[in-house]
């Protein structure tokens, strides 16, 4: 669903998504905290874990970069190859 803005060719980022959860998550990771109303990575799976997306942050963005990017037959566009990967692009430490 965060992609589909880009498999659209209504934004060209994940960043730039209007009214997609990837672009909330963004926004509250560049101001170091969890977005509210979406339920929060809460990390390393094999850990003892609060409620929330078993998986840190940084890995699924580097999951959205990759699959972003990965044009198939009856997508109309992707990411751009020649745009830096998302998590270079967004300068996001991923402790946050």
């Amino acid at each position: 669903m965060d992609l589909n803005p880009i498999h659209a060719e209504m934004a060209e980022t994940p960043k730039e998504s209007d009214h997609t959860s990837i672009k909330r998550r963004i926004r509250a990771a560049r101001k170091t905290r969890q977005p509210g109303r979406l339920l929060p990575f809460a990390g390393n799976p094999r850990k003892s874990i609060p409620e929330g997306i078993p998986a840190p942050l940084d890995n699924y963005l580097e999951l959205m970069n990759w699959s972003g990017r990965f044009l198939r037959e009856g997508k109309r566009a992707a990411i751009d190859e020649n745009l830096s990967p998302i998590l270079d692009s967004l300068q996001i430490d991923p402790r946050h």
